[in-house]
């Protein structure tokens, strides 16, 4: 058993980089802060769901029995539109949380572009459906239509948000589903 006069001292780190003429630390790091989701956004968010969800439903209603059923022009801004509010909402919860999130301006306009490829890729798909597959899609059909959207998507994603291809595909993913949604909701047939 060690004695009293044995004992072991342990020193606090002398830190390191330059320090000023009292010895104390000249340069202090830099404090990471944390993306807030305040009340008020998440009141914010509700309500900008629950208009789309009542714009789709009112202009399905409105053209329901019509001959040309919704128009394309409807449909083209109201993907181009719904881009960058899921472009964004998507990126809260993907993106990498070691790297500083991108806010405000930046933010915004990375989603516009993200957003704008985003319906760019539905209006390929339309471009094909109506060109080379005709009005009989078969599962197939959506398949490969799939793929080649969901790869762009992901590395427009990965290009645009700085996310990783995975978690991009799954950011267009999310887009992809809630146009999908808001199409049925219309009634309009996939």
């Amino acid at each position: 058993m060690p004695d009293a006069s044995e004992s072991v001292v342990i020193h606090e780190d002398e830190g390191y980089g330059p320090k000023d003429s009292s010895g104390r630390p000249a340069l202090k790091p830099i404090e990471r802060e944390e993306a807030q989701i305040t009340p008020v956004m998440i009141v914010g968010i509700v309500g900008a769901v629950l208009l789309t969800l009542i714009v789709a439903w009112l202009i399905g209603n409105t053209y329901k029995g019509s001959e040309t059923g919704v128009p394309m022009w409807i449909l083209a801004i109201g993907a181009v539109l719904l881009g960058p509010p899921l472009a964004v909402a998507g990126y809260a919860f993907l993106r990498n949380s070691e790297l500083e999130p991108h806010r405000g301006a930046v933010l915004w306009m990375r989603a516009a572009v993200c957003g704008l490829v985003y319906a760019l890729l539905w209006a390929g798909f339309y471009f094909l459906k109506t060109n080379l597959f005709g009005d009989d899609l078969e599962l197939i059909h959506y398949a490969m239509a799939a793929v080649p959207m969901v790869s762009i998507g992901g590395l427009t994603a990965l290009a645009s948000m700085e996310m990783d291809f995975v978690s991009g595909a799954i950011h267009y993913g999310m887009y992809l589903g809630a146009t999908v949604l808001l199409r049925l909701l219309m009634g309009i047939p996939f």
